[in-house]
């Protein structure tokens, strides 16, 4: 930020930025995600999944499966949101992948009864 004030012809030093982003709760260091589901039965499947877990029939095993990448060159479907006071910055969870190497991995969650 320093730097980039020094282009516009604004000195200041880099412990003066670091002192208004700690007073004002910023941290650009940090990003978060966030998703908007356009399909209109979203809350109904979202309640049915939670209830799985929450309460599994008698005698199942619920599994959680993801998907962990180690690296991906992505690009974002919508623009990052930059950050405000005390928030971080935000992208969307969608994105378009241009290679990636995929580990999925299931997890018994409730653990044995």
């Amino acid at each position: 930020m320093a730097r980039r004030l020094k282009r516009e012809g604004i000195y200041v030093f880099h412990n003066f930025i670091a002192q208004i982003w700690r007073e004002h709760d910023l941290k650009p260091h940090r990003q978060g995600t966030f998703k908007l589901s356009t399909d209109p039965d979203f809350a109904e499947k979202v309640i049915d999944v939670v209830g799985l877990y929450l309460a599994p029939p008698v005698g199942a095993v619920v599994l959680s499966v993801d998907e962990k990448t180690q690296i991906q060159a992505l690009d974002r479907i919508q623009p990052v949101l930059p950050i405000s006071f005390g928030s971080t910055e935000q992208r969307t969870h969608n994105y378009v992948r241009h290679g990636t190497t995929n580990l999925f991995a299931a997890l018994d969650v409730a653990g044995p009864p």
